[in-house]
C-alpha cells in the first residue's frame, strides 16, 4: 500500500473511533455541553431563573430515559416510560420551554 493510502485508511479509522464516540456518547455529550453552557451563563434576567431548572430538568429526563431503554430487546415499560409513552419528546418539549422562557 501506498504511503498516501495508508494515511488515508489511518484518516477513517480514527475518523470512525471519533464517529462511534459521538453516535455512542450523544447523550453525555449533550449533557456536558449543556451544564458546561449553564455553567458559564451568567443570568441577568429573572426569567433565566425559570429557564435554567426547566433545561436541567429536561437534560435528567433525557439522560434517565435512555438509560432505561434496552434497544430491539424489550418493551420498556419502567422509569420514565412509566409515565409517557415518549419521554425523549416531552424532555424536548421541557427544553424548549426553557430556553423560550430565559
Amino acid at each position: 500500500m501506498s504511503r498516501a493510502g495508508q494515511i488515508a485508511e489511518l484518516a477513517r479509522s480514527q475518523w470512525a473511533v471519533v464517529e462511534s464516540l459521538a453516535v455512542k456518547d450523544r447523550t453525555k455529550l449533550h449533557a456536558l455541553a449543556g451544564l458546561t453552557a449553564l455553567a458559564l451563563a451568567r443570568p441577568c434576567d429573572p426569567w433565566d431563573l425559570v429557564g435554567i431548572p426547566l433545561i436541567v430538568a429536561s437534560l435528567l429526563l433525557r439522560t434517565w430515559a435512555l438509560g432505561c431503554v434496552s434497544k430491539n430487546r424489550v418493551l420498556c415499560t419502567w422509569g420514565p416510560y412509566r409515565y409517557t409513552r415518549n419521554p425523549l419528546y416531552v424532555a424536548n418539549l421541557i427544553g424548549a420551554m426553557g430556553l423560550c422562557v430565559g
